[in-house]
């Protein structure tokens, strides 16, 4: 993959939801620094401050449109790293959690649920618009699965592990290298 931010002099910062990021990114280019934005593409955006970070130069890089990071990331992810993500919520949250959300969204074809073993399993044939879906159980309010930093790292971790068997050619990539290659060239 690369090197770490860090290495580069680089972090991330919270930019405090909604459209609150724009103004932090927009105060920390002014006081000098660069600044790059990262972006969910699943609320509309105030075309207003979306202008003014562009014309202050500031790079935006965006999920496919209606998608939050949670959706991009189960809609481009192998199966093998889609199944470690759902291990992870049953460990953080509880099977009896994972099936309640799962078990009437995706089609007995795409999963299967162990209670004996107390897993769940997807399988190849989930569809498109049902890996969209487990994006949206997961950032869902009221289940909200990864929005902490820990579980945030975790899920890296995760996706890191299975980084070689994502398409070049996904959105997930090509935002994971651009956001790399800019920080590299800073």
């Amino acid at each position: 993959m690369g090197t770490r931010f860090s290495y580069h002099g680089a972090t991330a910062a919270y930019g405090g939801g909604g459209d609150k990021f724009f103004n932090l990114a927009n105060l920390l280019k002014k006081c000098g620094y660069d600044v790059c934005i990262l972006k969910d593409s699943d609320c509309a955006d105030n075309k207003e401050q979306y202008s003014k970070a562009k014309g202050n130069r500031i790079p935006i890089f965006e999920w496919e449109a209606g998608n939050a990071i949670e959706e991009q990331i189960f809609s481009d992810v192998s199966i093998s790293c889609i199944n470690e993500l759902i291990e992870l919520v049953i460990d953080t949250k509880s099977f009896d959690h994972v099936k309640s959300k799962l078990k009437d969204c995706l089609a007995p074809i795409s999963i299967f649920f162990d209670g004996d073993a107390e897993s769940v399993v997807i399988t190849e044939h989930i569809s498109h618009e049902e890996r969209k879906t487990l994006g949206k159980v997961a950032k869902h309010k009221k289940s909200e699965w990864f929005k902490r930093i820990g579980l945030g790292e975790q899920v890296g971790d995760i996706i890191f592990s299975h980084y070689n068997d994502v398409s070049k050619d996904s959105r997930l990539v090509q935002i994971i290298e651009g956001i790399q290659d800019w920080v590299s060239a800073q």
